[in-house]
């Protein structure tokens, strides 16, 4: 869960970490996010945001069987993540336009997603209240049957 002890190593400001896969780096590189801005690429360096984002989506994922749906629950896991991040009024106000789209069809959707949504929230605060890094990227699989992540962080 989110109480295990974690090793903490000071880096430079804008400089990202957890980068294991050189087409996910790539990827970030195309993206244009940090076009014009100082920053550097680090890989494999303290916390691995991989393993906190799986253990923030566990309870999502701990009923899940097939690819695409845990594809869906860890998305949707890591914008909420980034949501708790921000202050509370674009967290209510960014909350509000994601339950936009997931209600857009069915408002049963739109209750089930912010049902989740606010238990996500909660377990942040619960369990991850010092991590206050943004998932930048990141890239999903599966192996030996099990959620395989790659993710790109700010420090």
């Amino acid at each position: 869960m989110g109480k295990r002890k974690r090793k903490k190593k000071a880096l430079p400001k804008n400089r990202m970490r957890n980068i294991t896969s050189s087409s996910l780096e790539d990827k970030i590189k195309k993206s244009g996010l940090f076009r014009g801005k100082n920053f550097t690429l680090v890989k494999g360096t303290g916390e691995k945001m991989s393993e906190v984002l799986l253990d923030f989506a566990e309870p999502l994922l701990d009923k899940l069987e097939d690819y695409p749906t845990i594809e869906k629950a860890i998305s949707f896991a890591a914008v909420i993540w980034n949501l708790s991040l921000l202050p509370k009024s674009e967290q209510k106000k960014g909350l509000e336009d994601i339950l936009k789209i997931l209600g857009k069809d069915d408002p049963e959707m739109r209750r089930i997603g912010e049902d989740i949504a606010r238990m996500l929230l909660d377990r942040k605060k619960k369990y991850f209240p010092n991590n206050k890094r943004f998932i930048i990227n990141y890239e999903f699989g599966m192996k030996n049957g099990k959620p395989w992540l790659n993710v790109a962080s700010t420090i």
